[in-house]
């Protein structure tokens, strides 16, 4: 019987404190540091509380609490998700538009909870950068192939504007050193660079802060608990 509300009262706790860490990364992703003109910001390490969940209590309420994450981004992004459903001859087709919303949006942030995979009870800043680290960069790399794959036509106009705004003649230099597929993927791995490596380093820095603090470790959820 003890064992019994024992494990009622770890999931009543971890489904508490998972509503609780996407309700605050919601919050902090609305606090954009700055934001880029075709979508992506860095934000006030939105991502940390995910990282707390998987910590906590492990990479399947880590990997859930990510996955609502997302669909609360895609209400965030209503906006710009309707946008790419619009029929004109500038919109997307409706299958791009699908494969936006799996790469940008559901699959960029539920790989946030891949940060459950590495949980260390003895060394828990250690683990939480690692998980911050693999699960920030999973959202990277979703990024990167939806730009790649559904921007990529883009480039040239963005490293030509870029000359234009900066003065710089970077933008000239990749344009006489890349086409073609070559230039969409290193368009793709720049833009998203911008906004994704500060986000990344904060949220790892942040990460390392955050495992040291004691109550971090209390009541939280091991395999041998």
């Amino acid at each position: 019987m003890n064992t019994v509300m024992q494990s009622k009262q770890q999931r009543t706790r971890a489904l508490t404190e998972s509503a609780i860490m996407v309700a605050l990364a919601t919050i902090l992703s609305l606090f954009k540091l700055y934001e880029l003109p075709w979508g992506g910001s860095f934000t006030l390490a939105s991502m940390l509380p995910l990282v707390v969940v998987g910590y906590r209590h492990g990479f399947r309420w880590g990997l859930l609490s990510s996955l609502v994450y997302s669909l609360m981004q895609m209400m965030l992004g209503f906006g710009t998700i309707s946008a790419a459903f619009l029929p004109g001859d500038d919109q997307m087709i409706w299958y791009q538009a699908v494969l936006m919303v799996i790469l940008d949006y559901v699959l960029a942030f539920s790989l946030i909870g891949l940060a459950g995979l590495f949980r260390d009870k003895n060394h828990p800043s250690r683990s939480m950068a690692l998980g911050a680290l693999v699960g920030t960069c999973g959202r990277f790399v979703m990024h990167f192939f939806s730009g790649w794959i559904l921007w990529g036509a883009w480039a040239s106009y963005f490293f030509e504007d870029m000359d234009a705004t900066t003065g710089g003649t970077f933008g000239a230099w990749v344009l006489n050193h890349f086409s073609g597929q070559g230039l969409g993927a290193f368009y793709s791995l720049i833009y998203n660079a911008f906004y994704m490596v500060p986000e990344i380093l904060i949220t790892v820095l942040l990460a390392i802060l955050i495992g040291r603090i004691p109550q971090i470790r209390q009541n939280a959820v091991f395999p041998e608990s």
